[in-house]
């Protein structure tokens, strides 16, 4: 009996040995991962409805992170017409070994010296799409 659940234990470590070496390339260099684009989930942005042209415009940014190896390290601002893009500057630390959790943010966004119009405020994603999108009017 203590013969055959020795023979049983040597094909089950035998098995692991052949699946662990079957998941390496021809040199023996382990496989190289894709690089993954995380989605940053945005809640809302919210801004003043109309400020003057003095002013300068604090659009606050909710959402959350993939997971809490991300930090938000601020965001890039880009004016063109009436077009307001802001787009959050994030860090990945792939040397940090975390769980898969959604991390809460708010964040502040100052934008300055706009010209008097109506302006769309745009929160853009990953691949440029727009996320969340809100008006603002800049009075003399």
């Amino acid at each position: 009996m203590i013969e055959k659940l020795n023979v049983m234990l040597l094909i089950i470590v035998l098995g692991a040995m052949l699946q662990t070496g079957c998941t390496s390339h021809k040199n023996g260099a382990p496989k190289e991962r894709k690089a993954v684009q995380h989605k940053i989930y945005f809640e809302s942005i919210e801004s003043e409805k109309t400020v003057s042209e003095q002013e300068t415009v604090e659009v606050t940014v909710k959402g959350n992170l993939p997971s809490p190896a991300y930090s938000l390290e601020g965001f890039d601002v880009n004016v063109k017409n009436e077009l307001i893009e802001i787009t959050p500057i994030v860090k990945h630390d792939s040397s940090k070994m975390v769980a898969q959790v959604l991390v809460p943010f708010e964040e502040v966004c100052r934008v300055g010296k706009l010209e008097p119009g109506n302006y769309q405020i745009q929160i853009m994603g990953p691949q440029e799409e727009v996320e969340v999108q809100k008006s603002l009017k800049v009075s003399k």
